[in-house]
């Protein structure tokens, strides 16, 4: 397709988004379930009536107050007009979409119709799309958490601190004012992710003045140790590809930050500078924790903040169900590239050791194939044991979940309460599930020469190189024909996952809803793979399709049994009761 005509997918989410809204506001015409709460508090602000608090929502009024602001704006306060208000939300979440994703994407050809048509994907979501036409507060509250990620990044605020600054705490506190749990994301990961960025910047400087040697004598750059080593003298950051990473390698990368931040404290003011933005957001939502006695608004009572470890185990087949043609496909091209790259590297004579001891050619011969596995399938077989712990100590099912049949989670539960057992025997999904999500981030792993190649081996003094060829471990590239295109890294994943850590587990609730952003932002890393070979249509473009394909029949399925297989409950005759999330 054409760069020019990237426009026809946002005017298909255009048409999908008003199709959906279009039957429901002709079959549903009265407000359902949690609308019934929205609707009343949205027309006590129309009124002008900002001290009445309805203590069953739990949520922040920013839905209500951009519905008095468009009712001001000449806007009805009716049902249909405010579900309107989210019919359109998911079209513009296509904006903030398009532009984080055209960044990653830059160096990819088509990348503006890989950024549009990924977009269109992620606002397809079935648990954000489908309440695209119902009066909730997810669509909004995902678009202004958007929207915030987008100005942390942005170039041009990046020339502009102070203004950069008041941007980012405006957003942050725009986002808190729809959901709570939005501070994780807009504050926590943000924080995160620009701390890394500093401390790559200060691994750079000091390769730049050539100050220090890469390692000490001694110690080789392709052991622990020797890395270790650099990163302590400030000239290696271990961030290795994501998606050429095993286990060890986040281990590694833990352990370079932590001594990175160690060994270079003179650079905690720049830190701290850095992420002032975020930190002030934290510091607003901290005074109202302390001013509401609670983060809940509301009903307290059935919202006690807990630990509850299993709610990142269910988010493995939540994502895998979601995405199956994304998977899919790059677990292909990985396979693909395994055996490809092995095939390489048995006809190469490698002479010297690559900084990152475990992407060493470990498929190199059959001896080191059989200690992969066994390393492997004992590292698989601790991780379900820790997550069977979890489960049997742990697991939480909330009165709410077992209380209402008109959710999916219903009967999810329903499954897993059959049997004693049953819960026990998903635990092997969960970490099949787990290890396919993760592996599947940062597209398709590099081949044989970008491994044995400069993609990630540590920058070396030459004396004639100039400052902008030298590489860090964090600066890692994946190639795709003649173009290079960023690769996700270590760091990241497990600064996600520590969000989404943060935002799961302290929640009794299993509720799909909660899942929303922590799969848009893994969704948003996932990188167009790079094509097995030349043809017309290369495979990212038939998996982005495919999953398209599959999104819509998910949203077409549980559309149709939620505008036509209603039931009624015997202690509710002639009240019509509707399946959804």
């Amino acid at each position: 397709m054409s760069q020019h005509a990237y426009f026809v997918y946002p005017a298909l989410l255009a048409v999908c988004a008003g199709v959906w809204y279009q039957q429901v506001k002709t079959t549903v015409h009265e407000p359902y379930l949690d609308e019934f709460f929205h609707i009343r508090q949205a027309k006590v602000y129309c009124a002008g009536n900002f001290t009445q608090w309805d203590p069953k929502i739990t949520t922040p009024p920013g839905l209500y107050i951009l519905s008095y602001l468009l009712y001001l704006a000449g806007q009805g306060c009716d049902i249909p007009t405010l579900r309107q208000t989210n019919a359109s939300g998911i079209f513009f979440t296509w904006v903030p979409l398009f532009l984080l994703l055209k960044q990653q994407y830059k160096q990819q050809p088509d990348s503006r119709a890989h950024a549009a048509h990924t977009a269109l994907n992620i606002c397809l979501f079935p648990p954000l799309f489908f309440f695209s036409a119902l009066y909730y507060t997810d669509v909004v509250s995902t678009e202004v958490v958007l929207w915030s990620l987008y100005l942390r990044q942005n170039k041009t605020l990046k020339g502009m601190p102070l203004r950069r600054g008041m941007v980012l705490v405006l957003a942050g506190v725009a986002a808190l004012c729809f959901r709570q749990t939005n501070v994780f994301w807009v504050a926590v990961f943000s924080a995160g992710l620009g701390a890394v960025e500093v401390l790559q910047a200060a691994v750079e400087q000091s390769l730049k003045r050539g100050s220090v040697p890469l390692c000490e004598k001694g110690g080789s750059s392709g052991t622990v140790i020797g890395t270790l080593k650099g990163t302590w003298h400030g000239t290696i950051l271990y961030d290795v590809p994501a998606c050429a990473a095993f286990f060890e390698d986040y281990i590694m990368t833990i352990m370079s930050l932590v001594i990175l931040v160690s060994s270079i404290s003179k650079y905690l003011r720049t830190i701290i500078m850095a992420i002032l933005p975020q930190i002030t957001i934290i510091i607003i939502f901290a005074l109202f924790v302390v001013w509401n006695g609670g983060v809940v608004l509301g009903d307290k009572s059935n919202h006690v903040a807990t630990i509850h470890v299993p709610q990142m185990l269910y988010l493995w087949p939540y994502v895998a169900f979601f995405s199956l043609p994304v998977i899919f496909g790059v677990v292909f091209q990985h396979i693909y590239a395994l055996f490809s790259s092995r095939q390489q590297l048995s006809e190469t004579n490698i002479q010297s050791t690559p900084q990152y001891p475990s992407l060493q050619l470990v498929f190199a011969t059959t001896a080191t194939t059989r200690r992969y596995v066994s390393g492997r399938l004992l590292l698989f077989l601790a991780f379900i044991a820790l997550s069977l712990l979890a489960v049997h100590y742990n697991t939480i099912v909330h009165p709410f979940t077992l209380a209402d049949n008109r959710h999916y989670v219903f009967y999810v539960f329903k499954i897993l309460r059959m049997h004693w057992s049953v819960r026990y025997l998903a635990v092997p999904a969960y970490v099949i599930c787990a290890w396919l999500v993760l592996g599947t981030i940062g597209g398709t792993a590099p081949n044989a020469s970008s491994i044995n190649g400069s993609a990630v081996t540590p920058p070396t003094k030459q004396p004639n190189a100039h400052p902008k060829n030298k590489n860090t471990g964090g600066s890692t590239t994946r190639q795709a024909g003649s173009k290079t295109i960023p690769s996700t890294r270590t760091s990241f994943v497990l600064i996600w996952l520590a969000t989404t850590t943060l935002t799961l587990i302290t929640a009794p609730l299993v509720e799909p809803r909660y899942y929303i952003i922590p799969w848009i932002v893994w969704r948003l890393h996932v990188l167009p793979p790079s094509p097995i070979q030349r043809s017309a249509t290369p495979p990212s473009t038939w998996i982005l399709w495919s999953e398209t394909a599959w999104l819509l029949l998910i949203n077409a399925t549980t559309g149709y049994i939620f505008l036509h297989r209603n039931f009624e409950w015997p202690q509710e005759p002639g009240v019509v009761q509707r399946f959804l999330w």
